[in-house]
């Protein structure tokens, strides 16, 4: 064997283990670069996977239909309807995840005053994404309350929401 086939047969090996060191590098390009997409995917998931808390009010109308005979009142076959109004305080999570730990206050917007259900109220632990939750509100026949609402709660990722609004309770 001569210098230049040695020469030669170096310079092959060199090229093949080049060409081994590439592929490698270009395949530990293609991990990592797969690794940043789905980094990116969860960071965006992160950012959009929220919690989102409304508060609203409702009023329900029932009627039922008694019978006088039902009162007492023997000989009377009519029947006469009885209606009900019921307020509720609804809370609902529009957001994509569940809420954690809603924290509600309310105060008055002016010379009403808070009623009672609505000062004491509980936080509530977990509210699951899409669901609501209502609270009846007993308010005096007719009256109508303006008040300032927030509310706050906490997302599973562990940052901190909340939000701010006047609400109006409707009276009949």
């Amino acid at each position: 064997m001569t210098v230049t086939d040695l020469l030669s047969l170096g310079s092959l090996v060199l090229a093949i283990l080049a060409l081994y060191w590439s592929r490698k590098g270009e395949e530990a390009n293609k991990n990592y670069q797969a690794v940043q997409e789905k980094l990116a995917q969860l960071e965006l998931i992160r950012l959009t996977q929220k919690a989102n808390i409304l508060v609203t009010f409702s009023i329900e109308h029932t009627v039922h239909y008694r019978s006088l005979s039902t009162r007492g009142i023997s000989n009377a076959d009519q029947v006469v309807p009885e209606s009900k109004t019921t307020r509720y305080l609804v809370i609902r999570n529009i957001g994509n995840v569940e809420a954690r730990n809603i924290d509600l206050t309310f105060s008055s917007s002016s010379e009403d005053r808070v009623p009672h259900d609505l000062s004491d109220m509980e936080p509530i632990p977990i509210l699951a994404s899409g669901l609501d939750v209502a609270f009846p509100i007993w308010l005096a026949m007719g009256e109508s309350i303006k008040l300032v609402g927030k509310w706050k709660w906490e997302n599973p990722d562990g940052t901190s929401d909340g939000k701010e609004s006047y609400l109006l309770i409707p009276g009949h």
